[in-house]
């Protein structure tokens, strides 16, 4: 029983620590970050130990959010908590005070900005989170028979009793591409084979895991908002009970 929790005597942001698979759209590698294993000391810096787990993968989709993050030089990234649409009121971090604002102001105040797809998933049967970002979520050179991450969930009928994402595999592979800045590779999607009975209910226990982390996540940051902007930026250092890398942190690192 967790009673400091219950007690509210720290009001930390919720926690729910994965690890994490990305496309390194440079060689068309599927990647997978050990974030439970905790970071490593590599070259005098602290960093999480990262494999390759193959050019083609299946995963199932669970649930989706967003994020928006940008990098800069020389200053701090800007990231902000995950969120379910643009619609949704984003805590922004990364400068000495916290913004708290919607979608379209702040990419407005800073159009560097870009929206990461962060997607609870089961692979292998562990849930971990996928991230999705860049020519993968949409793209004006792809293939009209390839699907971006936007038009595959499109794919998916609404109204539809019967189609669902979280009720196939879903095969996740790369695809060539080329564009303004020349060719690299781009993360695809194509739904796989239906789940069977016994799949089906690792689903539905790791959705409802991820639908109730993600429910405690909206309603810590979607409470007294001036209390939070207040109480985050008087803080010298994190103490939301998650270990980071001291140097070079890269926002999909951080679990909210």
């Amino acid at each position: 029983m967790d009673l400091e929790k219950m007690s509210g005597e720290r009001k930390q942001i919720p926690q729910l620590k994965l690890n994490q698979i990305r496309f390194n759209g440079k060689d068309g590698e599927f990647m997978y970050k050990d974030i439970l294993k905790g970071f490593k000391e590599e070259n005098g810096k602290k960093t999480y130990e990262e494999v390759s787990i193959g050019k083609e993968i299946a995963v199932t989709f669970l649930k989706i959010r967003r994020k928006l993050v940008a990098f800069r030089k020389d200053e701090k990234p800007l990231t902000s908590q995950e969120h379910n649409t643009k619609e949704s009121l984003i805590t922004l971090y990364g400068n000495s005070a916290v913004e708290v604002s919607d979608n379209d102001t702040l990419r407005e105040k800073y159009p560097m900005l870009k929206t990461q797809q962060i997607i609870y998933a089961l692979y292998k049967g562990e849930m971990v989170r996928l991230i999705v970002k860049g020519s993968a979520l949409g793209s004006a050179v792809k293939d009209e028979k390839v699907h971006s991450f936007y038009s595959y969930i499109g794919s998916f009928k609404e109204d539809s009793k019967d189609d669902h994402f979280y009720e196939c595999h879903t095969n996740l592979y790369g695809v060539e591409e080329t564009g303004d800045l020349g060719s690299y590779v781009a993360m695809s999607f194509k739904a796989g084979e239906k789940l069977s009975e016994e799949e089906m209910k690792a689903v539905s226990e790791n959705m409802k895991k991820a639908f109730d982390y993600c429910v405690e996540v909206d309603a810590y940051f979607n409470k007294d908002k001036e209390e939070i902007v207040k109480e985050e930026s008087a803080k010298p250092e994190r103490t939301d009970g998650v270990e980071y890398p001291e140097e070079d942190i890269n926002p999909d690192d951080i679990p909210f």
